[in-house]
């Protein structure tokens, strides 16, 4: 159990009561909220690109995996060689992500069960608020090559795989 990225859900559940409009009024800061359900490892501290909690807390591509134990390559990610250095990359784009929760709210629940709009909504955010560690090269050629920055490739659809963005680039997941 990860209390933290459980209590983002909850409060992501409670905002849905708001509605989608008050959620599209707030739309900026209300979409980023949803990145909370990711940083968090299992002992309740932030993981994202920190070398001693992401290697236990993400996936990583192959080719970032060999880096996950090094130091160096969590550092000035910005400078150096974008082969070996990391980078923390949405499965599905956290706007992709919160424009579907907002249909979910829109459309309420599938199944007339106590509860279900809640349950559904916390299984999507769930399931679909993940973070894989690629490699800077890697990402530049999911954003700059392929263009899919904050998008899924063209013909993927909801229930399609999650990871269909990495399959595009050749990018291979470590299971």
């Amino acid at each position: 159990m990860n209390e933290k990225r459980d209590a983002y859900v909850r409060v992501a559940i409670a905002m849905s009561t708001a509605g989608t409009k008050d959620l599209n009024l707030t739309r900026a800061h209300s979409a980023y909220f949803l990145r909370g359900i990711i940083d968090w490892a299992e002992d309740g501290k932030r993981a994202n690109l920190n070398v001693k909690k992401a290697p236990t807390t993400y996936r990583y591509s192959v080719k970032a995996s060999a880096l996950k134990h090094q130091k160096s390559a969590y550092e000035n990610r910005s400078k150096g060689d974008k082969e070996v250095k990391l980078h923390a990359e949405h499965v599905i784009p956290n706007i992709i992500v919160f424009n579907r929760f907002l249909k979910l709210i829109d459309d309420g629940p599938s199944t007339n069960l106590e509860g279900s709009a809640e349950l559904e909504l916390s299984f999507f955010l769930e399931e679909n608020c993940e973070i894989v560690i690629i490699t800077k090269a890697e990402a530049e050629l999911l954003d700059s090559k392929l263009k899919l920055r904050e998008k899924m490739p063209w013909d993927w659809r909801w229930g399609d795989s999650r990871y269909a963005r990495f399959e595009a680039a050749g990018i291979e997941i470590e299971w």
